[in-house]
């Protein structure tokens, strides 16, 4: 499998196969303040025809000491390439981001049957 698009961004729509993305920003800057904020992330994965049959997916938010600071749960989703019409499948999680960062090196990162596949990384100051 290939990851092809992994971000946080105001919102997001799948139409027709494509995905179109409103507003990518920078998360240090939204998390700056006590708002809540609502997000979506945004995952776009190319699997292969080996690939096929059920997976699962989530994606842990971690401090700049690696801790678990944010979880999505995990999600699952069977990947059959003889139904898609597209051959990538598209993952959109909305969610509300309510945690506080201390300052320094973090990330966001994606899991795809428990196997880490990117991650994000962002700086608070």
């Amino acid at each position: 499998m290939n990851v092809e698009i992994f971000t946080l961004c105001e919102s997001a729509t799948v139409e027709n196969g494509a995905v179109s993305i409103t507003r990518t920003t920078e998360l240090a800057l939204l998390i700056d303040g006590a708002a809540d904020v609502d997000l979506a992330l945004v995952c776009v994965v190319r699997f292969f025809p080996d690939e096929e049959g059920p997976h699962m997916v989530r994606v842990r938010f971690e401090d700049s000491d690696g801790a678990s600071v944010l979880e999505t749960p995990p999600q699952t989703f069977t990947i059959d390439l003889q139904s898609l019409t597209f051959d990538s499948w598209r993952y959109i999680q909305q969610f509300r981001l309510k945690f506080t960062l201390r300052g320094g090196e973090h990330r966001c990162t994606l899991f795809v049957d428990e196997t880490e596949r990117i991650s994000i990384p962002f700086y608070v100051e």
